[in-house]
Formats: structure tokens, sequence, C-alpha cells
């Protein structure tokens, strides 16, 4: 008797010493995320900046020292929806990334209060970069945020950026599947639809295919100063025969930040056209 007495006060002791070690203040984690960096709006595709040394244009690059393409510029439209991307950068914790929360606020509508648009959660939230799209009124802009979370519950929040997404170009001509030569390619009216006037605006642009049938290299653009100019046509390099080649307009407009980098924009669905043999 005294023997099963002895147990059940050894094993009472236990339980009791794991639970305070497990309440023990040096046990629980008080310490935050990294603090999310939210990346802002770099510039758009075919943005040229000037070599000051050598005196000539170069392609402007993104976050990741490479030209400026549709997925290293930070905040910014996206093609095919009315949609605006943000991008972060990696989040660190020393146990773990719960989840990311999702908030904006706009200035212009009078909306102080934050409004979550949504959250992030589980291993995606450990990629070196992430992208989201969010669903934007078009011609507000809005500040974005974000706030990281452990799973202990500690959090860290973002500084914001900013966009205003314009409304897009609908293209008109030449129709989609073109079959081209260079002669050809020099005489077709590249046009587009375009009802506002919040663009300041276009830039035409031009990208080959990749091998993988993805939409590849930047191959030619053009900007075109007034937004009542709604065609243009191709007076780039000879393209290269049997490839599949793919056109879009994006718009820039206002507001500019302090930097001289334009906040706002949209781009068109893209649209292909195929270089005959």
């Amino acid at each position: 008797m005294r023997i099963i007495m002895f147990m059940f006060f050894m094993v009472g002791l236990v339980l009791l010493l794991v639970n305070c070690a497990a309440t023990h203040p040096e046990d629980i984690d008080t310490e935050p995320p990294s603090k999310p960096i939210l990346i802002p709006h770099i510039g758009t595709v075919g943005d040229l900046v000037l070599n000051p040394e050598l005196f000539v244009w170069e392609d402007a690059l993104g976050w990741d020292g490479k030209p400026i393409n549709d997925n290293n510029n930070g905040i910014d439209s996206m093609s095919g929806g009315d949609w605006i991307r943000l991008q972060w950068e990696r989040v660190f914790d020393n146990v773990g990334v719960s989840r990311i929360d999702i908030y904006r606020f706009s200035d212009m509508m009078g909306q102080q209060e934050t409004d979550p648009i949504g959250t992030v959660s589980g291993a995606v939230v450990e990629f070196e970069d992430f992208m989201i799209g969010v669903d934007p009124r078009v011609g507000v802009e809005w500040n974005y945020f974000i706030i990281a979370y452990d799973h202990a519950g500690n959090y860290a929040v973002s500084d914001t950026v900013s966009f205003m997404l314009t409304e897009k170009p609908i293209l008109d001509t030449p129709e989609a599947g073109v079959r081209l030569n260079n002669d050809s390619l020099r005489s077709t009216l590249f046009s587009w639809n375009y009802a506002s006037g919040s663009a300041a605006d276009f830039r035409f642009l031009v990208f080959a295919e990749d091998d993988d049938g993805e939409v590849g290299r930047l191959v030619w653009s053009k900007d075109l100063l007034s937004n009542t100019e709604h065609m243009t046509m191709y007076e780039g390099i000879d393209l290269e025969r049997g490839r599949r080649y793919w056109w879009r307009v994006d718009t820039k407009g206002w507001p500019i930040d302090e930097f001289g980098t334009i906040r706002s924009g949209s781009k068109s669905v893209m649209r292909s056209f195929e270089m005959g043999m």
C-alpha cells in the first residue's frame, strides 16, 4: 500500500515539475518576427535610367538587381484584371511565422480605419519573396501594410506602401493570333480604347515568348506621352520568324512621389501575334 501511495506521489511530483517547467517565464516565447518589408513600387517594365558616368540610358533595375520585369518591381498593377500585386521580403522568426495579415486604408476615401483584406498562412510565408493580388477600387490610392504573427502570438508590423489602380486599356487591333512578317508588322496598326483620362501616358510593349511557352523578355517599348494617343506602329528590330510574340499597353499616371516614381497605373491583357516563316 505504501508503495502504491509512493508511486502516486512521484507521478504527481513529476507532473507538477513538468507543468512548472512548461510555464517558466524563460520558456515563453516573447520575441516577435522580423519586421516585414513591403516592397514599394520601383518602376514599370521598360523604364530607363541615365548612367551619369557613361551618359547612356540603361535598363532600370528591380529589387533583385535585374532589369525591371513584372515580378521584381514591388507593388504594381497586374495584367488581365483589376488587381494590385503586393510583394514583401521573407519574414524570419525564431520558432516560425504563423500567418501574415494584410490591411489597407485610403486618405482619398476619408477612410482612416484599417480594412483587413486577406490572410496568408502556413509555409508559403517562408518564401524569399511573396506576391499576392488584392482587388482595389479603380481610381483610389490605397495604402497597404502587413502584420506578421508567430506561433506564440507575437507580431511585427510593416511600413506602408501605396498605389492607385487606373482603368485598363482595352486592346482593339490587330486581333489575337494574327500572322505577320517583318514587312507587314511595320505597317500594322496596334490600337486600343481608353475611356478615362486618368492615365498620364501609355507605354506600348512587345515581348517574345520563351521556349517554355511563357511570356519572356521585353523586345521593344514605346511611350506615348499623351493619353489621347491610342495607336502606334512597331518600330523595333526585326523579329524572329516562327516565334510567337505578345503585346500589351500599360498606363502610367499620378501621383508621383518625392523620388519621381509614379505610383499609379494599369496593364491591359496580353495579346499574341505570330511571325510567319
